[in-house]
């Protein structure tokens, strides 16, 4: 039987690397691999490919791959690495006509009514100056609403309701019939001693509410088909039809 060939160390019995922090296997009288560095030639090829076949899998341990997550109908989604998972969104509060909103910063909100008619505003004489009339198969939405100032000291604040069809497409104000119904229609309910300008302006005093109003121009089947909503900045919504 032929003895096998011994691993030999290098001059004096020991690899001289090893005081350095490398371990060493000894191949050949007086010839070193470190470990960690490649020798010459085919050695050097065998320690690249081993390197690579290494490396891969802590990559993907390290990066995180694609996986699948449960749904709440009980199927799967594809969740890619790094993607955070959706959050639905929270339903709005819905509030009726006459309850209280916070709007936030010490102020509230109170929707009084919400009425159709053709026109807004008064004829003075032959003089349309101060009346806004709806387009031909239209109808105004008046919309009334107060703001209070539930603080401690004068604020400016500015509000008013946005009106929002059933698929939530927003109204525009119309900017003259709603001038026109708060100077000649608007019936308020506020003092107007200790009022800053009576109701078009927008500062209060605390404690201070004023009555306002806002009127939209929409189409009337629209309207007469429901679902319109009055949405109050990020407090939720006021259904009025």
């Amino acid at each position: 039987m032929t003895d096998m060939p011994r691993r030999q160390a290098g001059p004096g019995g020991e690899c001289p690397l090893t005081r350095h922090g490398f371990s060493c296997i000894f191949t050949k009288p007086f010839e070193t691999t470190m470990i960690g560095r490649p020798g010459p030639g085919k050695d050097a090829m065998n320690w690249k490919r081993l390197l690579a076949v290494s490396f891969v899998p802590l990559l993907v341990v390290a990066c995180g791959g694609s996986g699948d997550r449960e749904t709440a109908a009980g199927g799967t989604e594809t969740v890619e690495a790094g993607e955070a998972p959706e959050t639905a969104e929270a339903a709005p509060s819905v509030f009726e006509i006459g309850d209280s909103v916070d709007l936030g910063e010490g102020f509230s909100s109170v929707v009084l009514g919400v009425k159709t008619q053709p026109t807004a505003g008064k004829m003075i004489g032959e003089s349309e100056v101060y009346f806004s009339r709806a387009a031909e198969g239209s109808t105004f939405v008046v919309v009334e609403f107060t703001v209070t100032n539930n603080g401690p000291e004068e604020e400016y604040f500015l509000f008013s309701p946005q009106l929002a069809d059933a698929a939530g497409t927003l109204v525009d104000t119309h900017v003259d019939a709603t001038t026109n119904y708060s100077v000649h229609e608007l019936v308020r309910t506020e003092p107007e001693e200790g009022s800053v300008n009576f109701n078009s302006a927008s500062t209060y005093s605390p404690g201070e509410y004023k009555t306002k109003a806002v009127v939209f121009e929409v189409d009337q089947a629209a309207w007469d088909a429901g679902g319109w909503t009055l949405l109050m900045e990020d407090a939720g919504v006021v259904a009025v039809h």
